[in-house]
């Protein structure tokens, strides 16, 4: 018990101690003016310990002095004449400033203060330049995105941002009114309506996918047939084929049926005869031969240690036997093994299995004709049987094949997905080209017409979105919320 209260105190010691590291490297950070590394390290501390209350506060003042920075930042921007920037990052501070429950220094606030004045009078100035362009939604986007800054301004100039937000909206009404005038057909009213929602237009909804000028399909009638194709798998065909024209612009729940006309055969074949197969194995098979095999023998040989007599101090040589280990040799009978083949013949199932679609679907679709190819083969030849030994490593083997209903199930989804191409090609082919009448209430028709059923880029829709809006597409739709 006493090891383990140790471990716990060692644990939270090591803690402590990382926190306050962190935080010592906070300050010495802040004190070089770093003040970005410094509230890094502070962050850190408090992750570690939320009752650090000197890496609180460091990270509160290492925040204010970014704050305090990035408005001299804002200040050199605005006198620079890039009053865009300026009022973006403006915008990043006062985000900053919510997150962090920071608010600058005394001198600091004063440059705030000044900046949102001199940038509010910019944007001003900017919408009201959007509004004589006739770009009221560039001049709403604007608007809404700088919101917060001037949210958090004295009174005087919020009520002027007020006032502003009101007079884009007029403006957007009575562009709304005009576009309503003139509408030249369903989808530009689509797309009107959904425009005159963002301005608050009463007499406007969002309304349901375009009904009119282009025949809408609800379900497909399949006539004719694929001669061998069972009705039950002509269905699922049908499915598959619903299931690609929902993929398109032409597709409307409870729409007419769009009858495809089927022609071809489907033909498939399975045929067995027993064969015998040879199973090649190896054995392994013993023999001996004599080999040398080394061994050691203890051999005694004579040698002579010289002895002085101590009296006369005469030398002499006296014999002594000694023993030395030397290698004999002696044979010895060792058995290997050499490696043979073996076969075993067995009895086994040759099948050969063939599934073989040769036919087409005909349609016709805002007036284009489409016969579409169905045309594919499966065959397959291979064996089973039930013969296992496993000692020479022979095993069963099943019978495996691609199943029909699968092999044509796939066939079907890839006629479907050749459906979806075709009719988003061929409506791109008739839809997306530029309009010869290039009145404004047409250029929308033509615009909206497109994009409903193209996922392509075309450059006369980008085009036109951004001379009529100041904006790109993908804006235009995050501001009035309209889907293609």
């Amino acid at each position: 018990m006493k090891s383990i209260k140790l471990i716990v105190f060692a644990f939270l010691l090591s803690a402590v101690t990382g926190c306050t590291s962190l935080t010592k490297k906070g300050q010495e950070a802040f004190d070089k003016g770093q003040y970005q590394s410094a509230a890094d390290y502070f962050g850190r501390a408090l992750a570690k310990d939320g009752k650090d209350e000197d890496a609180r506060a460091g990270l509160t003042k290492a925040r204010q002095h970014l704050i305090d920075d990035s408005l001299i930042q804002v200040r050199e921007l605005r006198l620079a004449g890039n009053y865009q920037a300026a009022l973006d990052k403006l915008t990043q501070i006062t985000i900053n400033e919510k997150n962090w429950n920071v608010a600058p220094s005394g001198v600091a606030f004063s440059t705030q203060t000044d900046e949102i004045e001199n940038l509010f009078a910019w944007l001003t100035k900017s919408i009201h330049q959007e509004i004589k362009n006739a770009r009221y939604l560039k001049a709403r986007v604007m608007l809404s995105k700088y919101n917060t800054v001037f949210g958090l301004s004295d009174s005087s100039t919020e009520r002027h941002d007020q006032a502003l937000a009101g007079e884009v909206n007029a403006a957007g009404l009575r562009h709304c009114e005009s576009l309503k005038s003139n509408a030249a057909g369903p989808f530009a009213q689509e797309f009107i309506n959904r425009y005159c929602m963002v301005w608050g237009d009463k007499n406007s909804r969002a309304t349901p996918a375009v009904k009119a000028e282009v025949q809408r399909y609800g379900s497909i009638a399949l006539a004719g047939a694929i001669e061998s194709l069972s009705p039950e798998t002509a269905q699922v065909l049908g499915a598959s084929l619903l299931k690609g024209l929902q993929s398109t612009p032409y597709y409307l729940a409870g729409a007419p049926q769009l009858k495809i006309q089927l022609s071809g055969k489907y033909a498939d074949s399975y045929t067995e005869k027993p064969i015998i197969l040879t199973h090649v194995y190896q054995v392994q098979i013993p023999y001996q031969v004599m080999v040398d095999v080394p061994y050691y023998e203890s051999v005694p040989y004579t040698t002579y240690n010289t002895v002085v007599d101590p009296n006369s101090g005469a030398v002499s040589s006296v014999p002594v036997t000694q023993y030395r280990s030397e290698t004999r040799y002696r044979q010895e009978l060792q058995t290997n093994y050499r490696t043979e083949d073996r076969s075993f013949p067995y009895s086994a199932t040759e099948f050969t299995v063939s599934y073989n679609l040769a036919a087409k679907i005909h349609y016709v679709l805002d007036g284009v004709t489409y016969d579409l190819p169905l045309q594919d083969a499966y065959r397959l030849t291979d064996n089973y049987h039930e013969m296992g030994d496993a000692n020479i490593g022979l095993m069963p083997k099943q019978r495996t094949m691609m199943d029909e209903h699968v092999w044509l199930n796939g066939e079907f989804a890839s006629v479907a997905g050749l459906l979806t191409t075709k009719v988003a090609d061929a409506w791109d082919s008739k839809y997306c080209q530029v309009p010869k009448n290039l009145s404004a209430a047409n250029q929308i028709e033509s615009v909206m017409r497109c994009l409903k059923g193209s996922s392509k880029p075309h450059d006369f829709v980008e085009n036109w979105f951004q001379s009529q809006f100041g904006l790109s597409m993908n804006e235009v739709k995050a501001a009035i919320g309209f889907g293609v």
